[in-house]
């Protein structure tokens, strides 16, 4: 029973020192991502707009071109009945 104490012991108190630096260290991440994320937003975000924008126009385009060859096929179709 005494040597099962002192084995957890030995694994609980290294472990409960190093716990505060995890914590601490975690928490600085937090801070920092708290801190930085809203200037990051302001680069990135202009971006993905440019970048959404031109898939919108390229679907449309090729939405256009597609529409415009079945058109195409059916007044060939009715051009030879």
């Amino acid at each position: 029973m005494a040597a099962d104490a002192k084995e957890t012991m030995g694994v609980k108190v290294p472990f409960r020192s190093s716990v505060w630096r995890i914590g601490l260290l975690l928490l600085a991440f937090a801070g920092l991502v708290i801190v930085l994320l809203p200037p990051l937003q302001g680069i990135a975000v202009p971006h993905f707009r440019a970048a959404r924008q031109t898939s919108v126009e390229l679907a449309s385009f090729l939405e256009e071109r597609f529409s415009s060859i079945e058109d195409i096929q059916y007044e060939r179709k009715e051009r030879i009945e």
